[in-house]
């Protein structure tokens, strides 16, 4: 069972969400309409920031980064669109290095990946957060897209132009991650709502 009490859980998607906004702090808040990323569901809010990068932590490179974080009664997702410039490429990592490198988390637990959705490879894992202040459910979401590269053009490894990241964090955590089951179902449901540049 993937049970996380919901007071407590929601104790600490506040936790989570003061944490994404700390590192957004470089970040500009912009109007979500005409935004590069939407969501088009009823939710009780909606926030987008962008920023443009000439040196980012990920490759070195210049790029620019687009945000979008939905707040609901029944969940938190945030997702992240990073576009290159010129000659930059994010190499391509799998679901789990991501949240591994991810400095909001640790000690991660659970492990599941799921089934692809929407054109993301989706995974479920549980972690206690980095400052300690709890234990989070979630599912991360993520794909590379654009121009590719080889080992041979890129001394990171094979990459892409473009990465789109993010996570979904029920309220009340995942009772079940089998395909079909009420929590899967809104998972998918909830992905396939956003909004995302076509390539």
């Amino acid at each position: 069972m993937w049970w996380v009490r919901s007071v407590g859980l929601v104790t600490v998607l506040v936790a989570l969400m003061a944490m994404a906004g700390a590192e957004a702090d470089s970040m500009t808040t912009v109007s979500c309409d005409g935004f590069i990323l939407g969501y088009s569901g009823q939710v009780q809010n909606k926030a987008c920031r962008a920023e443009d990068r000439e040196s980012n932590q990920i490759n070195g490179g210049s790029d620019t980064i687009s945000r979008i974080e939905v707040h609901d009664s029944e969940f938190y997702l945030v997702a992240t669109y990073y576009k290159s410039k010129l000659l930059t490429y994010y190499p391509y990592r799998t679901s789990r290095d991501l949240v591994d490198a991810d400095s909001r988390f640790s000690q991660i637990k659970a492990w599941r990946d799921l089934p692809d959705t929407y054109g993301f490879k989706v995974a479920a894992f549980m972690a206690v957060l980095a400052d300690q202040k709890g234990t989070i459910v979630c599912a991360i979401f993520d794909r590379f897209s654009g121009t590719t590269t080889s080992h041979a053009e890129y001394d990171a490894g094979p990459g892409s132009k473009n990465l789109l990241d993010g996570y979904y964090c029920p309220r009340h955590g995942f009772s079940s991650t089998a395909r079909g089951s009420a929590d899967m179902t809104a998972l998918e449901a909830n992905l396939g709502r956003l909004q995302i540049p076509a390539e």
